[in-house]
């Protein structure tokens, strides 16, 4: 079965990444100057993916809040911290972590970013 490659050849440039404007050639902003670009379809479904995973962000951090109540926002800044360094180094990750958060498991994953910042923290001071 052979795959499909998503991105479009972008109408703009010509797939060149450039086009020629009244002042001269300018770099194609639409497609960073790569001269392809995603399908309507599938920007859309992107769109939607991006929408999803924000809103669990969004509960996610509303609970760790909840969770902190009076206590100067640890839970909080350490979940924020987790998250970011997982980002940054494990991306592949994300996507269990985000089915997770889906599943309703969301105290687990709270605890889980906790432990990861603590733990990359840890490595860094040795």
């Amino acid at each position: 079965m052979e795959l499909l490659d998503p991105m479009r050849v972008h109408r703009r440039c010509k797939g060149t990444g450039v086009f020629q404007a009244a002042s001269g050639p300018v770099s194609c902003s639409p497609c960073s100057g790569t001269g392809k670009i995603l399908s309507a379809r599938d920007q859309r479904r992107l769109d939607a993916e991006t929408t999803r995973r924000y809103r669990l962000l969004k509960v996610m951090y509303a609970r760790a809040e909840e969770r902190d109540g009076c206590r100067a926002g640890d839970i909080d800044f350490q979940t924020h911290q987790g998250y970011g360094l997982l980002e940054q180094n494990e991306r592949h990750r994300l996507d269990a972590l985000f089915g997770s958060l889906a599943a309703g498991r969301i105290d687990d994953v709270i605890d889980a970013l906790v432990a990861y910042g603590n733990a990359h923290t840890e490595r860094e001071k040795k």
